[in-house]
């Protein structure tokens, strides 16, 4: 008698609540993001050589920020804990640096659809499921998913705004409603006390906007209050779609473990230990992306500590507490700008004009 294996499990690791897997492309080992968000799979010019992907032809593709991009279309045999599927669709672009740029592929709808999908934040650990092979926790909540664009979409209510939200794990932040809905609800006035951030770096660019705190999101029966919430300008691109109130980032998934039922369009949330834990913005008082070896300021609060300490637009940030920001990445950087306030951070500043200074931060709430 033979027996199918109707469940793949694999550990993850997290680089900004980003999934991170060891898989194979074309049997070459690959560090792989997971991320719903994506339509197709996703490589760099340097890791479609290693990975040996042949270009099939040309197309643009977008996702967060405003710009469309060109890219060359290919396909791969995909391998993640024993989880195998042929002629994945993909693209091959340039990545701004400092993004997911540092990884060989991003595995997404291609892949994903053929499973249920069980995120297990609290062990990390995903698990590809085997349609036949499913059995729903009884306990946990049940959802409705819609595939809009081959993205996964659940119904929400945030403060009142009920809609569909994006579920994407390709999104490392909290909660960001899009311009649509930032406009037709006013939520400059609904939302008086607002930081300007960077909201997120996608192939279209850097998103910058401003961030809140709403009152409860809520998913179903599931209740999660004071998230830090971005309020988009994107004028184009994912964070301007009409059809999506907001995306729902990793961080806010985190703290369940979620199940998507790709095949029967079902989606599921068991909370874990994790699930009242607070969320926290950033203690700095500014917001950046990684270029090269450090982290660019792109904005600064003001009266916020990062002004205090006389930090610029265009400062960039090359040690951290005598670590290299290179080699804390983004989820080492964000532990550090999260520290408790009254925390003194020591940094290694690059100006524009290439001088270099120690500064002292001390951290503080801003929002």
């Amino acid at each position: 008698m033979i027996f199918l294996q109707q469940s793949y499990e694999v550990p993850f690791t997290y680089e900004g609540y980003l999934i991170v897997v060891e898989g194979k492309v074309n049997d070459q080992p690959a560090r792989l993001i997971l991320d719903t968000g994506a339509g197709a799979g996703l490589y760099t010019p340097k890791s479609a050589e290693k990975l040996q992907l042949k270009s099939m032809g040309q197309t643009l593709v977008g996702g967060g920020g405003e710009k469309l991009v060109p890219a060359k279309i290919t396909n791969a045999k995909i391998e993640i804990g024993g989880a195998i599927q042929t002629q994945q669709l993909g693209v091959i672009l340039d990545l701004p640096s400092g993004s997911k740029g540092e990884f060989d592929g991003i595995v997404g709808y291609p892949f994903l659809r053929n499973y249920v999908v069980q995120i297990d934040y609290a062990t990390k650990k995903v698990c590809f499921i085997e349609p036949k092979g499913f059995s729903p926790d009884p306990k946990a909540q049940l959802l409705p998913m819609n595939l809009r664009m081959n993205i996964p979409e659940i119904p929400g209510k945030i403060d009142g705004i009920a809609g569909a939200l994006r579920v994407d794990t390709g999104y490392s932040g909290t909660l960001t409603f899009t311009s649509p809905t930032v406009s037709k609800n006013a939520l400059d006035k609904k939302y008086p006390k607002r930081v300007e951030t960077v909201l997120g770096k996608g192939l279209g660019g850097v998103t910058i906007g401003e961030v809140t705190r709403i009152g409860v999101l809520e998913m179903g029966g599931i209740k999660v209050p004071k998230v830090v919430t971005g309020l988009s300008r994107d004028k184009s691109g994912a964070l301007a779609d009409t059809g999506t109130i907001a995306l729902l980032g990793g961080e806010v998934l985190s703290r369940f473990t979620v199940t998507l039922d790709y095949p029967g369009k079902r989606f599921f949330l068991t909370k874990n230990a994790d699930f009242n834990q607070p969320f926290v913005f950033s203690r700095v008082g500014f917001s950046g992306t990684f270029e090269g070896d450090g982290y660019e300021v792109l904005t600064i609060t003001p009266g916020g500590p990062a002004e205090k300490a006389g930090l610029k637009k265009g400062d960039v940030l090359t040690v951290l507490d005598g670590q290299p920001a290179k080699d804390l990445g983004l989820s080492g950087s964000r532990e550090i700008f999260r520290r408790a306030p009254g925390t003194k951070v020591q940094a290694t500043v690059r100006t524009a004009t290439g001088t270099t200074r120690m500064v002292v931060i001390i951290l503080q709430d801003v929002l």
